[in-house]
């Protein structure tokens, strides 16, 4: 496996992981949680440009906006 191939991988694998960790934080009512599903969207979005997923890539975007809004609500109101 080359290097190029094991960072979509690592990307992938990231992605998936903080995005489960986020919802566990957030089912258990931590705001932090946004923090988690932020870090979460900039991995899919690399995945997802990596890998030329345009629908992917659009849906992240509109998550990543949803991240950003819960960060303002929580964190800077």
């Amino acid at each position: 496996m080359n290097r190029r191939m094991k960072l979509k991988v690592d990307s992938e694998f990231l992605g998936s992981a903080t995005a489960l960790t986020g919802a566990f934080l957030m089912s258990t009512g931590y705001p932090v949680a946004f923090f988690v599903f932020l870090v979460s969207n900039l991995f899919f979005i690399k995945m997802s440009l990596d890998k030329e997923m345009k629908p992917f890539l659009i849906m992240q975007g509109a998550f990543m906006t949803t991240s950003f809004i819960g960060i303002y609500n929580n964190f800077l109101r």
